[in-house]
């Protein structure tokens, strides 16, 4: 999950951009939503992101 979401640059966007819903991130990254959404909470789950209720 760490080795995708550094290639997909998924830290970049969220450095430069702040908090964003996972479909904001799947825009950014051209990606799908279901998967990023699934990467963001494998993140969320190794500690690697936070996920706030905004």
């Amino acid at each position: 999950a760490l080795f995708t979401a550094c290639k997909l640059k998924v830290f970049d966007v969220l450095k430069e951009e702040g908090p964003l819903k996972a479909v904001d991130v799947a825009r950014k990254i051209n990606a799908s939503v279901c998967g990023t959404g699934r990467l963001l909470d494998v993140c969320v789950a190794l500690g690697l992101l936070e996920k706030t209720d905004t």
